[in-house]
């Protein structure tokens, strides 16, 4: 078993339990991914400068500057640890911690059922990735208090953001 393989199997507890205790931090050479499975692993991970989500010299990717797409993206809570996007960074995560986990769940049921009534993926096959694609939108853009009928408007526009960060992509 994997790293990868784990996460779908019926019981990955075995493998988890031997990963903590005999390779809390490795490199697993087959898959070409590190590996962090202990808590001292991970948070020394998550709290090391060499692992932030942008590099401090490079903000935004060479390839998005001067472009619209890279305009959104320095703008972005979660795409920058700079001191700028701390205040906001802190409050979203702030607010999205404070949840109740219950209120979390319910909100994405009712995000799924709506998004399913929305796209009928069960009826559409071709639909699913529509489906697998707009259904985080929805709930955290529900969860930040977007009203349910922005939804679908959130969802385009996060598409259209996400394709406009492809090399291939032009500034329209």
């Amino acid at each position: 078993m994997n790293a990868i393989a784990a996460v779908a199997h019926p019981d990955p507890y075995p493998y988890y339990t031997e990963l903590v205790a005999h390779r809390p931090l490795h490199r697993d050479d087959a898959m070409g991914l590190w590996i962090a499975a202990s808590a001292e692993a991970v948070r020394a991970v998550l709290t090391s400068d060499l692992c932030r989500v942008r590099p401090e010299a490079e903000p935004v990717p060479r390839l998005l500057l001067g472009s619209p797409a890279g305009d959104i993206f320095g703008q972005l809570v979660r795409m920058t640890d700079g001191p700028g996007h701390l205040p906001a960074k802190l409050a979203v995560s702030g607010h999205l911690g404070s949840m109740n986990p219950a209120l979390i769940v319910q909100q994405g049921a009712a995000c799924a059922r709506r998004l399913g009534e929305e796209v009928e993926p069960a009826r559409h096959a071709d639909r699913v990735s529509d489906f697998a694609f707009r259904l985080p939108v929805y709930v955290v853009g529900s969860l930040l208090g977007f009203a349910p009928e922005r939804l679908p408007e959130l969802a385009v526009w996060t598409g259209d953001f996400v394709r406009g960060l492809s090399p291939a992509s032009t500034p329209e």
